[in-house]
């Protein structure tokens, strides 16, 4: 997820008109909420090696294309709401 609002974050700065290379200037804030989830980001992908990754049927991986899935997402993504999906 954190990686998903990082790419969403970066696509959207340059569409509204801001460059990535003057955030740090033009908008401290923003800039500090990116560095926050880069860092995140790293953080989890260490402890994620730690544990050698997710359990194999954790969370999907397979991208889903919006056209050819059906139904809502709750339906898709139900194995997030299963109380024995659990990494620990």
């Amino acid at each position: 997820m954190v990686q998903t609002v990082l790419f969403n974050l970066k696509t959207f700065y340059p569409m509204a008109g801001h460059d990535l290379l003057d955030l740090p200037v033009c908008s401290p804030l923003c800039h500090a909420a990116l560095k926050t989830l880069q860092r995140w980001e790293q953080l989890l992908l260490k402890r994620l090696e730690i544990f050698g990754g997710p359990p194999s049927k954790f969370i999907c991986t397979q991208l889903l294309d919006e056209s050819v899935s059906s139904g809502p997402a709750l339906l898709r993504h139900k194995a997030l709401f299963e109380p024995s999906n659990t990494p620990f």
